[in-house]
């Protein structure tokens, strides 16, 4: 995988990305809107020898697409416990040229962003983020937002005591102090939970 090292940051600067580690599967998971595009995972010797010990990226794709990809790659297979019409898993062990692992990046990304909301899309590209209150497990009574100063993602992580960040509401935007004191209450911030089912359908061994 050292060929692409460009990669995890490469996932992580599209508009929402969000990205976590399923334990359970062993999967590094990299989702827009709760929805699944991207894994990065390396499936142990129990599994089928096409997938055992390699370092894969599964993305989705276009179903004819995809399997013209196939035939073309040896690289690309069908995707690893997802719905194998609609994706493919790379070996990132393999030659596949930069330039096409990113596009088929891209691909994912846009096919998965494009099955969002308008709302959620908008809210996305604004860099806008449900501010939530950890402790209570709901959102924030006045129904807040947080948006990233321009430069900045949505993300969490600093972004109270650094000032970059502030919560706008119906009364009008928060000052960085005020946003550190609900911090400081024991309310935390981060992206719009996952609903029920945002997952690629069928994803993730059993």
């Amino acid at each position: 995988m050292n060929q692409y090292g460009w990669l995890d940051r490469y996932l992580l600067e599209k508009p929402g990305v969000r990205k976590d580690f399923k334990e359970e599967w062993q999967w590094w998971r990299y989702q827009v809107g709760g929805k699944l595009f991207a894994a990065i995972l390396c499936p142990g010797p129990q599994y089928q020898k096409e997938y055992a010990g390699k370092d894969l990226l599964t993305l989705k794709c276009d179903p004819m697409y995809a399997e013209l990809l196939r035939k073309e790659h040896p690289e690309i297979l069908p995707g690893f416990y997802t719905d194998k019409r609609c994706w493919n898993s790379i070996d990132l062990g393999g030659t596949l040229p930069d330039g096409l692992v990113r596009k088929l990046c891209d691909d994912s990304y846009q096919l998965v962003f494009e099955k969002l909301t308008k709302k959620r899309q908008r809210e996305i590209l604004e860099g806008i983020e449900e501010c939530w209150d950890g402790a209570a497990g709901r959102g924030l009574p006045d129904g807040g937002f947080r948006r990233a100063a321009a430069g900045r993602k949505g993300i969490c992580g600093g972004w109270a005591d650094s000032g970059i960040c502030m919560t706008r509401t119906a009364r009008g935007e928060k000052t960085a102090a005020e946003v550190g004191r609900i911090r400081a209450e024991g309310r935390t911030c981060r992206s719009l939970p996952a609903e029920d089912g945002d997952q690629a359908d069928g994803a993730g061994p059993d």
